[in-house]
């Protein structure tokens, strides 16, 4: 009710983990179905006179609650998938620690978040590399810097074509 939300960045970043902390723990404990906005009734009866706001916003923050919950549950699936095969094939190798590339794989590609990973981990007794998947991180972050400079730069040029008029055919020189 703030106008907090969920995001990849800032404030929204800090409620996006939160709920899907939760999530998580719903699914760990055998939630099938759709379950964090019938948090909601409880919430605003307890807390409904302080934030009469909640109660008058209801039906966005359901529906916002409940998208936000539709999208984690496709990644965690997804994620859960992928995570479990690779953690079984560590087990079979008798390694102790998933790669990094697994985890960064599972981030870059899926959005399965890190933290998430490593608690999965720890839980089946596994650890995670965490010096490859920082390293994996760096060199995502130069391609983009690498990507972002080309496109400043390109921008740049661009720019520089549009403001700048053609006189060739009327003069032999001119100033730019």
């Amino acid at each position: 009710t703030e106008g907090v939300r969920p995001s990849n960045e800032g404030r929204g970043y800090v409620l996006r983990r939160i709920m899907r902390r939760a999530l998580r723990h719903g699914y760990k404990v055998g939630a099938k179905d759709m379950f964090l906005s019938k948090c909601l009734a409880p919430l605003i009866a307890e807390m409904g006179d302080i934030s009469p706001e909640l109660e008058k916003q209801k039906d966005v923050l359901v529906q916002l609650i409940d998208h936000e919950e539709q999208q984690f549950r496709q990644t965690l699936d997804q994620g859960m998938k992928i995570l479990n095969t690779d953690m079984e094939q560590a087990k079979q190798e008798k390694s102790q620690q998933l790669s990094g590339e697994v985890v960064f794989t599972l981030y870059d590609t899926y959005g399965f978040p890190v933290d998430l990973t490593a608690d999965i981990a720890r839980e089946n007794n596994l650890t995670v590399n965490m010096e490859e998947y920082d390293a994996l991180m760096q060199q995502q972050r130069d391609r983009s810097r690498a990507a972002s400079q080309f496109e400043q730069t390109k921008a740049m040029v661009d720019d520089l074509e549009g403001n700048t008029k053609f006189t060739g055919y009327e003069l032999e020189e001119d100033e730019a």
